[in-house]
């Protein structure tokens, strides 16, 4: 979901450049999935992150919550999960992560049920404000120029 895969933490009124404290970025999705006649679908996925510290942080750590759904091809959520990601920036204001989760499952009513009817989405859990900012395509990277 591309509306949920940048997060820009602010501080102060204005959603300007000297406010930010934290930025994140899903970089990369990789799903393995794997069934077997009526069973359940069960998948792997893997999730690169990049990360931001701004001029406003103020720890050289921070944690970022993103959520994975699953859900039909209609897009109803059968169901959604939270989970956290901790950022280090002792090494400077940048940081990578590569989370993996195991054993999703998806449940079919039988075999005649495809997992093309279903997929996994990932996103930040988002404020309205985060949010509206990413729908207006506004963004902020902090190794721009590097």
């Amino acid at each position: 979901m591309y509306d949920a895969s940048r997060i820009v933490e602010t501080t102060g009124e204005s959603q300007v450049y000297s406010n930010i404290a934290y930025t994140g970025e899903i970089t990369g999705v990789n799903l393995i999935c794997r069934y077997v006649d009526d069973q359940p679908l069960r998948a792997e996925l893997e999730v690169d992150f990049a990360f931001g510290k701004g001029p406003q942080a103020t720890s050289n750590s921070h944690q970022y919550r993103y959520w994975v759904a699953v859900t039909r091809r209609s897009a109803k959520v059968l169901a959604k999960q939270y989970f956290t990601v901790d950022a280090n920036f002792s090494g400077g204001p940048l940081d990578g992560r590569q989370e993996v989760i195991q054993d999703i499952i998806v449940p079919r009513a039988d075999d005649t049920i495809s997992g093309s009817n279903f997929e996994i989405v990932v996103g930040f859990d988002l404020t309205d404000e985060q949010l509206a900012f990413n729908r207006e395509g506004r963004r902020y990277r902090l190794d721009a120029g590097s």
